[in-house]
Protein backbone atom coordinates (compact mmCIF):
# COMPACT_ATOMS: atom_id res chain seq x y z
CA UNK A 1 0.00 0.00 0.00
CA UNK A 2 1.18 3.22 -0.71
CA UNK A 3 1.38 6.55 1.45
CA UNK A 4 -0.77 8.65 0.46
CA UNK A 5 -1.17 13.14 0.50
CA UNK A 6 -3.61 14.73 -0.54
CA UNK A 7 -3.33 18.70 -1.73
CA UNK A 8 -7.05 20.53 -2.63
CA UNK A 9 -6.65 23.05 -5.18
CA UNK A 10 -8.43 25.92 -5.41
CA UNK A 11 -6.78 27.89 -7.79
CA UNK A 12 -3.47 28.46 -9.48
CA UNK A 13 -3.02 30.98 -6.44
CA UNK A 14 -3.06 28.22 -4.13
CA UNK A 15 0.39 26.41 -5.61
CA UNK A 16 2.69 28.85 -7.47
CA UNK A 17 4.36 31.63 -5.59
CA UNK A 18 3.42 35.44 -5.67
CA UNK A 19 7.06 35.92 -7.31
CA UNK A 20 7.95 32.99 -9.29
CA UNK A 21 5.13 31.04 -11.37
CA UNK A 22 7.52 28.21 -11.75
CA UNK A 23 8.29 27.86 -7.78
CA UNK A 24 5.48 26.01 -5.54
CA UNK A 25 4.17 28.52 -3.10
CA UNK A 26 5.70 28.51 0.24
CA UNK A 27 2.28 28.00 1.55
CA UNK A 28 2.15 24.52 -0.57
CA UNK A 29 5.86 23.62 0.42
CA UNK A 30 5.03 23.77 3.88
CA UNK A 31 1.92 21.95 3.54
CA UNK A 32 3.60 19.05 1.59
CA UNK A 33 6.83 19.08 4.15
CA UNK A 34 4.26 18.84 7.15
CA UNK A 35 2.15 15.92 5.90
CA UNK A 36 4.93 13.88 4.54
CA UNK A 37 6.02 13.70 8.70
CA UNK A 38 4.34 11.03 9.35
CA UNK A 39 3.83 8.67 6.22
CA UNK A 40 6.65 5.77 6.23
CA UNK A 41 9.76 6.41 4.10
CA UNK A 42 9.78 2.66 2.92
CA UNK A 43 7.02 2.91 1.15
CA UNK A 44 5.83 4.84 -2.32
CA UNK A 45 4.20 8.50 -2.47
CA UNK A 46 0.98 9.14 -3.95
CA UNK A 47 0.18 12.46 -4.43
CA UNK A 48 -3.52 13.14 -5.17
CA UNK A 49 -4.59 16.68 -6.20
CA UNK A 50 -7.81 17.37 -5.90
CA UNK A 51 -9.13 20.48 -8.25
CA UNK A 52 -12.30 22.57 -8.64
CA UNK A 53 -11.84 23.17 -11.88
CA UNK A 54 -10.26 21.39 -15.36
CA UNK A 55 -6.57 21.38 -15.81
CA UNK A 56 -5.51 19.91 -19.28
CA UNK A 57 -2.52 18.23 -19.57
CA UNK A 58 0.25 20.71 -20.29
CA UNK A 59 -0.68 22.56 -16.94
CA UNK A 60 -0.98 19.02 -14.93
CA UNK A 61 2.69 18.40 -16.17
CA UNK A 62 3.68 21.64 -15.48
CA UNK A 63 2.58 21.61 -11.59
CA UNK A 64 4.39 18.24 -11.57
CA UNK A 65 7.65 19.04 -12.67
CA UNK A 66 7.18 22.42 -10.78
CA UNK A 67 6.31 20.08 -7.07
CA UNK A 68 9.24 17.89 -8.45
CA UNK A 69 11.92 20.25 -9.26
CA UNK A 70 11.74 22.65 -6.28
CA UNK A 71 12.13 19.48 -4.04
CA UNK A 72 15.03 18.30 -6.05
CA UNK A 73 16.66 21.98 -5.27
CA UNK A 74 16.32 20.70 -1.76
CA UNK A 75 17.59 18.06 -2.00
CA UNK A 76 20.97 19.54 -3.92
CA UNK A 77 20.79 21.96 -1.21
CA UNK A 78 20.94 19.64 1.12
CA UNK A 79 24.00 18.00 -0.17
CA UNK A 80 26.04 21.06 -0.31
CA UNK A 81 25.42 21.60 3.32
CA UNK A 82 26.44 18.37 3.97
CA UNK A 83 30.15 19.04 2.72
CA UNK A 84 30.19 21.84 4.64
CA UNK A 85 29.04 19.60 7.62
CA UNK A 86 31.35 16.74 7.32
CA UNK A 87 34.03 19.57 6.56
CA UNK A 88 32.89 20.67 10.14
CA UNK A 89 33.12 18.04 11.68
CA UNK A 90 36.66 16.67 10.68
CA UNK A 91 38.52 20.28 11.79
CA UNK A 92 36.51 19.74 15.36
CA UNK A 93 38.09 16.16 15.55
CA UNK A 94 41.22 17.39 14.48
CA UNK A 95 41.69 20.11 16.57
CA UNK A 96 39.89 17.35 19.51
CA UNK A 97 43.17 15.00 18.98
CA UNK A 98 44.95 18.09 18.67
CA UNK A 99 43.96 19.09 22.19
CA UNK A 100 44.26 16.23 23.95
CA UNK A 101 47.67 15.61 22.33
CA UNK A 102 48.58 18.56 23.67
CA UNK A 103 47.65 18.46 27.06
CA UNK A 104 49.02 15.16 27.84
CA UNK A 105 51.78 17.10 26.25
CA UNK A 106 52.22 20.04 28.68
CA UNK A 107 51.20 17.60 31.52
CA UNK A 108 54.66 16.03 31.11
CA UNK A 109 55.77 19.62 31.82
CA UNK A 110 54.29 19.77 35.15
CA UNK A 111 51.72 22.85 34.80
CA UNK A 112 48.77 22.68 36.26
CA UNK A 113 46.09 24.41 34.07
CA UNK A 114 47.13 24.49 30.59
CA UNK A 115 46.84 20.65 30.23
CA UNK A 116 43.26 20.82 31.73
CA UNK A 117 42.06 23.50 29.35
CA UNK A 118 43.39 21.72 26.05
CA UNK A 119 41.93 18.28 27.34
CA UNK A 120 38.24 20.27 27.84
CA UNK A 121 39.03 21.98 24.85
CA UNK A 122 39.92 18.72 22.86
CA UNK A 123 37.25 16.41 24.44
CA UNK A 124 34.56 19.28 23.10
CA UNK A 125 35.73 18.97 20.03
CA UNK A 126 35.69 15.66 19.46
CA UNK A 127 32.05 14.65 21.58
CA UNK A 128 31.08 17.62 19.13
CA UNK A 129 31.74 16.36 15.55
CA UNK A 130 30.42 12.75 17.26
CA UNK A 131 27.42 14.52 18.03
CA UNK A 132 27.24 16.14 14.42
CA UNK A 133 27.63 12.57 12.63
CA UNK A 134 25.24 10.90 15.12
CA UNK A 135 22.27 13.01 15.75
CA UNK A 136 22.50 15.64 13.10
CA UNK A 137 23.37 13.88 10.07
CA UNK A 138 20.41 11.35 10.91
CA UNK A 139 17.72 14.15 10.63
CA UNK A 140 19.04 15.51 7.63
CA UNK A 141 19.51 12.04 6.02
CA UNK A 142 15.96 11.76 7.05
CA UNK A 143 14.61 15.00 5.87
CA UNK A 144 16.67 13.95 2.34
CA UNK A 145 14.68 10.63 1.80
CA UNK A 146 11.63 12.40 2.46
CA UNK A 147 12.32 15.07 -0.06
CA UNK A 148 13.26 12.60 -2.22
CA UNK A 149 10.03 10.39 -1.68
CA UNK A 150 8.29 13.35 -2.70
CA UNK A 151 10.50 13.81 -5.82
CA UNK A 152 9.45 9.96 -6.76
CA UNK A 153 5.78 10.20 -6.28
CA UNK A 154 3.21 9.53 -8.38
CA UNK A 155 0.88 12.75 -9.06
CA UNK A 156 -2.45 11.94 -9.94
CA UNK A 157 -5.16 14.82 -10.66
CA UNK A 158 -8.49 14.31 -9.51
CA UNK A 159 -11.57 16.84 -10.19
CA UNK A 160 -14.09 17.22 -7.61
CA UNK A 161 -16.55 16.29 -9.84
CA UNK A 162 -15.10 13.06 -10.70
CA UNK A 163 -14.45 12.17 -6.40
CA UNK A 164 -18.27 12.76 -5.76
CA UNK A 165 -19.49 10.07 -8.04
Amino acid sequence: MNNELTIDLKDALHYTSKYNDKKNSEDLYNYITDEIKGLSIKKNLCIKIYTDYPIDDDKKQSIMNMIRSNFESEIQEKKMLSKYMYFKCFLLMIIGFFGVILSYALEALNTTILPELFLIVGWVGIWEALYILLFDEVRERITTKRFRQIVNADIVFIAKEESVL
